[in-house]
Parts: structure tokens; C-alpha cells; sequence
């Protein structure tokens, strides 16, 4: 956070406030750079919002405590917060610490619409090949998103550090899938491969060998069947 920005938020928390509304306010908006940061909210040491710039319609109607408790802020410290769900919509915030002698005397909440259009992920599935997909979600399992949606979490054994797993999904059926935590954020990501396209060269050329196989073997009898008449056939003539 600018130390000019800092600076007016302190002075608009109520044990030091000496600016106005409408100039707090200002310095709010522009902290909202573009159409997907649909608010910034700022709130007192009790988690009260004091003030508010957002886009019209949106209503961060959210438990603020636990959303600002969750992120384990020490003073004068800032992090990306707990992917949340609001009407069909997934949102995060980034979430600052206002201080003042070394006490957190107000927190400053900017949301931002997290949202990828579907071309732009099937682009991506594409890259990577084999129907593969993409899912976020927080640590602690409350929510997961393929970045279009909430989805059902991946399975029940995703852990923090990378390993890799299998399992079922529904639409996707058998997955083999890799998970990571996302750097300075409480998300992991899980990439997941569909099973049978991982494998299906492996299963198409051990087909291949099992006919060729099979063929060879045919063959060979034959030859071998041949052979063995070309041999006993003038012995019995001699007999």
C-alpha cells in the first residue's frame, strides 16, 4: 500500500480522523484499477466498515471478522485472502493492516471478481492436451473453483505440498492429477489429466504388439507345420 494512501486511511479511522469523507472516498476509487476490483472497503480495529467504493450493485455482505481472522494479519502487514462465494460468483480479497505504533488500528479490504472466460481455458486445456483441467481452491477444502464456478472439491485427500493423486470425477471420470500450493496465497491448485487419454498410448501399442504377437506365432506354426512335412513326408516316401 502507497504511503500516501496510508497515510489517509489513518487520519479517516474515528481516533484520528482529520480528512472528509470525500477525500478518503476518493483515494478509495482509485485504489479499484479496473472493473474486476469491485470493492475496497475500510474498516475500524472492530472489523465496522467505515467506508466503502464499489461498483454499483455489488454488496459485500460477508462475516468480515472471520474473513480478516482466517489471514492471521500482523500489523502493518498485507495477504490475499480465502477464495469466497457470493451469489454464483467466487471473490478474494486483499487484505492490509492499518497501523499505528506498532497496533493495527483498521483494515483496508480490496475484492476482486476472479473469473476466466471458458476460450480462454479451453485454450489453456488445450495446450496442455488430454482434456486436462484446472481447479483452485483454498487450503483448508471451504471452497474450489475451476475459474468459471464453485465446483465439488477434487477429493478429500489433497494435502499442501505437491503429490500426485487419483480419483473419479463425474464428468471426467478416472483423473490423475497434481497438486501445489499458489505462492503468497492460501489456494492450492490441483491440475487434473483424464486417465484413460494418459494411457491410451500405452494401451494402443500394447495392442499392437499382442496382434502382431498372435500373427507371428501363426505364422511360425505354419512354417514350423511346413518345415515338418518337408522333412517326414520323403521318409515315409523311403519307408
Amino acid at each position: 500500500l502507497p504511503s500516501y494512501f496510508k497515510t489517509i486511511v489513518k487520519k479517516y479511522i474515528p481516533s484520528l480522523k482529520t480528512v472528509s469523507d470525500t477525500a478518503a472516498l476518493g483515494f478509495l476509487q482509485n485504489l479499484r484499477t479496473d472493473s474486476t476490483w469491485v470493492s475496497v472497503q475500510l474498516l475500524n480495529n472492530d472489523f465496522k466498515p467505515l467506508l466503502e467504493s464499489k461498483l454499483p450493485g455489488i454488496n459485500m455482505q460477508l462475516n468480515l471478522d472471520s474473513v480478516i481472522a482466517s489471514s492471521s494479519l500482523e500489523p502493518g502487514s498485507c495477504k490475499i485472502g480465502n477464495l469466497i462465494s457470493l451469489k454464483d460468483s467466487v471473490f478474494y480479497p486483499v487484505i492490509a493492516s492499518v497501523e499505528e505504533n506498532n497496533h493495527t488500528i483498521g483494515y483496508l479490504l480490496k475484492w476482486k471478481y476472479q473469473k476466466a472466460s471458458p476460450k480462454s481455458l479451453a485454450q489453456f486445456s488445450g495446450l496442455l492436451g488430454a482434456n486436462a483441467a484446472l481447479i483452485v481452491g483454498n487450503a483448508d477444502g471451504t471452497l474450489w473453483t475451476d475459474l468459471i464456478k464453485v465446483v465439488r472439491a477434487p477429493t478429500s485427500d489433497f494435502k499442501k505440498e505437491k503429490i500426485i493423486l487419483q480419483y473419479s470425477r463425474p464428468a471426467a471420470g478416472q483423473v490423475i492429477a497434481m497438486t501445489n500450493t499458489v505462492a503468497n496465497t492460501p489456494w492450492i491448485i490441483v491440475l487434473e489429466i483424464s486417465r484413460r487419454q494418459i494411457l491410451e498410448p500405452a494401451n494402443r501399442f500394447l495392442r499392437w504388439v499382442i496382434i502382431t504377437g498372435i500373427v507371428l506365432m501363426i505364422v511360425g506354426i505354419l512354417i514350423a507345420w511346413w518345415m515338418s512335412q518337408s522333412i517326414t513326408q520323403p521318409l515315409k516316401e523311403l519307408t
